[in-house]
């Protein structure tokens, strides 16, 4: 990091000698970017690290580098690989990991590491040399890994849109997996719906990815509603991973949509950019595009039961959405954002966030105006519920409360619900009893204003 610049956020590596304590900055061949994840291979020729050579910005994807301890030269091992490594899924139930993200394996020669992409999360091997190999392409989320120090196996824990998590054994020679199958009891009896994968192209050529997920005792011929469920980020991913928040919906009778419009990892650095200073642009009509898609593929979805959520970027996307259209019965708006003049002094995400992501700063506020959906706040009919908690610095109260008495001073139909004790994790790590009081909220609210 550049000391002697307090507004650089760029990082690098250091190899600290601990004899002399003498420093050495392995990532210095690059001016700018940020890296982490050191581990050494067998005999300490290369380190290898999870990085990014660009200047840091949320927007850009991380990648695999080798570090050549003889020669001090570095080379990507990803160069070819157009995703983000790391895990980037959408889950409230995903357990704590123990493991480094980068392992390397003495007997196949290779790193491994987690891979977002196309709505999953997979183990990947790297060689020195740059081969990569996709060691599982199936549908789910693999959360954690640890590489076997006796035998060429490794253990990963998975979860999938029917299972929170299981073991799976991996021989790393002919790539067979292995469920271990050690806590089936827990799930015998209980129903989960399934994930769909589905793919709209926007306007422009833009891809439109994500999954449909029926109503878990759905019936062929009758009628459901919607729930449109944008995540947050915007840098983040759904996937075919177990998310409670979406199977207690799909329990109740509601069709989930799970978009990943632009602005979504998992779908290359092109769809990532397609967000950036656009907010509410064709991260919007992406969703409505995927909205119109499901109805003509689906005639089970009620046309006149449509409604939308979403926490963090996924709120402000539901505050952009019910002051740009009126085709939605009810909206849930959670930890969002709705003034970005006044969010860019109060968040403890920093200035830069809105430099990067919205092409301004203090100097131009007209700039940050126009992208804030308090600036369009006439404009909503769709009746709301807000739900922010008092100790998220991320998406401060503030905005909680600048949308709540906007819309009740033009009369609009709006309910605030306030979580003390509860940060911007409060959906995802939450006190149990804040999230059964959340979700208790959600439902009650969807069921007053779906009315057939």
């Amino acid at each position: 990091m550049n000391s002697s610049d307090a507004f650089n956020q760029d990082s690098g590596l250091f190899r600290i000698d601990l004899e002399d304590f003498s420093e050495e900055k392995i990532t210095d061949s690059y001016s700018t970017g940020a890296f982490g994840e050191p581990t050494y291979t067998t005999n300490n020729d290369f380190i290898g690290m999870i990085g990014s050579t660009l200047p840091y910005q949320t927007v850009n994807q991380f990648g695999v580098f080798a570090y050549n301890v003889m020669e001090k030269s570095m080379v990507q091992l990803t160069e070819k690989l157009d995703q983000q490594v790391s895990d980037f899924a959408v889950s409230d139930t995903k357990a704590t990991t123990s493991n480094p993200l980068l392992q390397w394996s003495k007997r196949q020669n290779c790193f491994y590491t987690l891979v977002s992409l196309e709505g999953r999360v997979s183990l990947f091997s790297m060689t020195l040399n740059g081969t990569i190999k996709e060691l599982n392409s199936k549908s789910q989320h693999v959360t954690d890994f640890t590489l076997n120090p006796k035998k060429n196996e490794l253990l990963a824990c998975v979860s999938t849109a029917q299972i929170p998590s299981q073991l799976i054994k991996i021989d790393l020679d002919t790539l067979q997996q292995e469920e271990l199958k050690i806590i089936d009891e827990v799930y015998k009896g209980k129903s989960f719906s399934s994930y769909k994968k589905i793919e709209y192209q926007a306007a422009d050529g833009g891809r439109v990815p994500g999954f449909i997920v029926p109503p878990t005792d759905f019936i062929t011929g009758k009628k459901y509603p919607l729930v449109v469920n944008i995540h947050g980020g915007p840098y983040a991913m759904h996937a075919d991973t177990f998310h409670h928040e979406v199977q207690l919906l799909a329990a109740q009778g509601y069709f989930v949509l799970l978009v990943n419009p632009r602005g979504s990892f998992g779908y290359g650095q092109q769809h990532l950019n397609g967000v950036v200073g656009r907010y509410g642009q064709e991260d919007y009509t992406d969703i409505l595009t995927a909205v119109d898609g499901v109805i003509e593929a689906i005639e089970e979805i009620d046309v006149g039961r449509l409604f939308v959520t979403g926490g963090s970027y996924g709120g402000f996307m539901v505050n952009w959405i019910i002051s740009h259209t009126n085709r939605f019965k009810a909206a849930i708006t959670q930890r969002s954002m709705s003034n970005f003049v006044s969010m860019l002094g109060t968040s403890d995400i920093g200035y830069h966030f809105f430099v990067e992501e919205n092409d301004a700063d203090i100097l131009n506020p007209e700039r940050l105006w126009e992208k804030s959906p308090l600036a369009y706040v006439k404009n909503v009919e769709t009746p709301v519920l807000i739900m922010q908690s008092e100790q998220d610095y991320r998406c401060p109260m503030e905005q909680a409360e600048q949308w709540f008495r906007a819309l009740k001073y033009l009369k609009k139909e709006a309910r605030f619900v306030r979580f003390n004790h509860a940060d911007h994790e409060l959906s995802r790590s939450g006190l149990p009893n804040l999230r059964q009081v959340r979700l208790q909220e959600m439902i009650d609210w969807l069921k007053k204003y779906d009315q057939n």
